[in-house]
């Protein structure tokens, strides 16, 4: 996985830094990945590259879910102390709370935190 998180200026456009990313894709052979740009709080451009799935010749798109493993525990930490330092939540809160659709109604936030859910 390839996080691009970086200040450019404002006079890239959203081609431009689209094309850098595929170039610095293609230097180290992977081809496969999404892009998502977002900028004052609105998701200004998103596209997907690659394969979804080899054997069939799917396509990639932008809705496609990836099998994170254990790198999703470093996103759910950081994710929910941004959360509670923003004042959007508090750890004993429930997550069916915050997330309505959420399968599991007895789990906190606290539980994410200490992967115990």
């Amino acid at each position: 996985m390839i996080c691009l998180l970086s200040r450019h200026k404002e006079t890239k456009t959203v081609d431009i830094i689209y094309a850098e990313f595929i170039h610095k894709m293609n230097k180290k052979a992977i081809t496969i990945g999404n892009i998502l740009v977002y900028k004052n709080g609105k998701i200004i451009y998103k596209n997907a590259v690659g394969l979804r799935d080899i054997h069939t010749m799917d396509s990639l798109t932008v809705d496609a879910q990836f099998r994170l493993a254990s790198v999703s525990k470093q996103f759910t930490g950081m994710s929910i102390m941004k959360l509670k330092q923003m004042k959007k939540l508090e750890y004993n809160q429930t997550v069916v709370s915050i997330l309505p659709k959420f399968p599991y109604p007895t789990i906190a936030v606290k539980q994410l935190l200490h992967h115990t859910s």
